[in-house]
């Protein structure tokens, strides 16, 4: 049986293949829009960590998408956005890396084989989450499938965050 890093060797043009169309796709969309990001992509996936999980971008691209749309919205500002001051807000979960994926990409940016998340409680289909905490990248597997199976079918009613009411008078922390 290979280790899962002889299969990333084995699959290195497909893998390598994928992110050139995923770059492609990016900037097939990107040409609707009116505020554009696949240069600031194209230009640092190999060399810093653009998202924590998916959907969930760092400042990296947060704070030039912010500067972008303050200006496309001709809003001036006298601070520049800088991340020495800002912290990560998407961060409450990070996925692992595995150094040999990241050899087959080329990553510049350090591998991390444990991943960052939360404690988890499961009651019924409703996931509570408590303190920060770091996980292996099997526990990692093993929290989501838990999660994803005690939702119900319908992945959409999963969710870590209380759900908005207009009627509450603040929303809960999630951690």
């Amino acid at each position: 049986r290979a280790r899962l890093g002889e299969k990333y060797t084995e699959c290195a043009e497909q893998i390598l293949a994928s992110v050139q169309t995923s770059l492609l796709t990016l900037e097939q969309r990107d040409s609707d829009c009116d505020i554009q990001m696949l240069d600031i992509i194209a230009a640092n996936w190999k060399n810093t960590r653009l998202f924590f999980t998916f959907n969930h971008p760092s400042n990296t691209l947060l704070l030039p998408l912010v500067s972008r749309m303050l200006e496309y919205a001709n809003i001036a500002v006298d601070i520049e956005l800088d991340s020495a001051f800002v912290p990560e807000p998407l961060s409450l979960i990070v996925a692992p890396t595995h150094s040999e994926l990241d050899n087959v990409l080329g990553l510049e940016y350090d591998s991390v084989e444990s991943s960052k998340g939360v404690d988890m409680t499961i009651d019924g289909s409703v996931i509570k989450s408590g303190k920060s905490r770091l996980y292996s990248a099997k526990d990692t597997v093993r929290l989501f499938y838990e999660a994803y199976n005690a939702t119900s079918p319908d992945i959409a009613t999963c969710r870590f965050t209380p759900a908005y009411s207009p009627s509450s008078q603040s929303l809960q922390q999630a951690a």
